[in-house]
């Protein structure tokens, strides 16, 4: 059988990629609506769905089947293509949001060099499928519903994207996979330089504007019950209401995934270096997290007028989103982040090394570095084996050390070398003494300079004379 050309390969497995992310989106978000219900029920003294299922695990399945079996029924004066294409317009750009989403090292289905920009234009598209509703019920209620959340929705974005471009410029990229792994050491929402909690506060703020954009109580004005009914879709049933709650609540879980990846630190956790599962298993608790912090919200507050949503967004979260992301911007510059790249022939730490192969010590205890080294600080101590010797101790005293790698030119075997960082800071003298066992410790834990002591002897020998007739070397 011939083999399939390298662009078709390539299809098919975006296609396969694709195609499993889709159904676990569909999937999660579906029990991710009877995680909702049910923490709920917990906050008000409920039991939540109970019957279906046992504890009612099967709720979800059974209101997909009994949405699936529902009259899609049309209003007689809506513009039928607008109304029907809708709920397509609004799920797709929901859905497009997980491509981006890194969930481990290497799972995912594109790690674009833009990725968070990305995400944030798709996500913003949802308004055009939001308004289409509106518009094509050709219901005063719906259209002035899609209004109120079209207002909603773009006076948000702005503080939205300013808070979600600070992780961006703590790790100097936009894409995804690099700003998790920036956060290996720690979240940025603990990052508080100069005691200036900017990683909590952009955090907050990440919240807030995250519960406007999803337009979840208190700012839940589209709907307003009271006032809207059902908000846009009003006039849905059927599998098109469905379609619409599923791009409503994956574009919340989306969110909450990208709040996890900018502040949370992603997949970092106990055991996530040592498998994709458990990365990832990290990745989707923070997320789970972000979601039930948004859903507490959500159940503890009362609805706030229009006049005063749009007041916190232009008047408090707007400006303080430019400052937040203001002051980031001049901490880096002020104080990079970034490591500096030392040169090849840097003189740093001392350290013993262990043999690759065998995994055993190199110093054969010859003393010789004990004898050429001028402040006289190695100490050594043979012990006489059979087959080879060994260092039975070995003391280096790194305080009056004086860095002139004479040491580490005689050692015959290498055992001895110079590593590239000098990070050793104590305030007790006692400490910088070192014994055998601490320095192969800095061995293991540093990088080793490239100048051992065979490299360095070559470097110095004389050259060779010429020969007798021939050109010389």
């Amino acid at each position: 059988m011939p083999a399939l050309p390298p662009l078709a390969t390539e299809a098919i497995h975006a296609f396969i990629v694709g195609f499993i992310v889709l159904n676990v989106i569909i999937g999660m978000v579906t029990y991710v609506t009877l995680l909702e219900r049910k923490f709920a029920a917990r906050m008000q003294s409920r039991i939540g769905p109970y019957r279906v299922g046992p504890h009612g695990l099967l709720q979800p399945i059974a209101d997909a089947l009994k949405l699936m079996m529902k009259e899609d029924v049309v209003p007689r004066q809506a513009d039928r293509r607008v109304y029907n294409l809708a709920p397509i317009v609004f799920l797709v750009p929901c859905m497009l949001i997980f491509a981006t989403l890194p969930f481990a090292p290497g799972l995912g289905v594109a790690d674009l060099n833009i990725g968070i920009l990305f995400f944030l234009a798709v996500s913003a598209m949802e308004i055009v499928g939001l308004f289409m509703g509106g518009w094509g019920s050709n219901n005063k209620y719906a259209l002035i519903s899609a209004m109120r959340a079209v207002n909603q929705i773009i006076s948000y974005d702005l503080p939205f994207i300013f808070v979600a471009l600070i992780p961006v410029v703590l790790t100097g990229s936009l894409r995804l996979s690099d700003i998790a792994a920036a956060q290996a050491g720690m979240p940025f929402v603990l990052w508080a330089p100069y005691w200036l909690p900017l990683g909590p506060l952009a955090f907050l703020a990440y919240i807030v504007t995250t519960l406007a954009a999803e337009n979840r109580v208190p700012f839940d004005i589209l709907e307003a019950e009271s006032e809207l009914i059902a908000g846009f879709r009003v006039e849905y049933s059927g599998m098109k209401f469905a379609l619409i709650q599923l791009g409503e609540y994956a574009h919340v879980i989306g969110t909450s995934f990208l709040g996890a990846l900018l502040f949370l630190g992603a997949w970092s956790g106990p055991w996530s270096d040592t498998s994709a599962g458990w990365g990832a298993t990290w990745f989707l608790l923070k997320a789970m997290f972000v979601f039930l912090l948004v859903t507490w919200i959500r159940w503890s507050f009362v609805r706030i007028r229009v006049d005063q949503i749009l007041a916190i967004s232009w008047k408090l979260l707007l400006p303080a989103s430019l400052v937040l992301l203001m002051a980031t911007g001049l901490v880096v510059a002020h104080y990079p982040t970034k490591t500096r790249v030392y040169p090849d022939r840097y003189r740093g730490l001392l350290a013993l090394t262990y043999d690759k192969e065998t995994g055993e010590e190199n110093c054969i205890g010859c003393r010789l570095c004990e004898y050429i080294c001028p402040p006289q600080v190695i100490k050594v101590e043979m012990l006489k084996a059979e087959k080879r010797n060994f260092a039975k101790t070995f003391t280096l005293e790194l305080y009056a050390c004086e860095f002139c790698e004479l040491c580490v030119q005689v050692c015959p075997t290498d055992a001895i070398i110079m590593m590239k960082s000098f990070d050793m800071s104590t305030a007790d003298r006692r400490e910088m003494l070192l014994d055998k066992d601490r320095l192969h410790d800095i061995g293991l834990k540093f990088e080793p300079s490239w100048a051992t002591g065979n490299l360095l002897r070559d470097m110095q020998t004389p050259p060779k004379a010429p020969k007798a007739g021939g050109p010389a070397e």
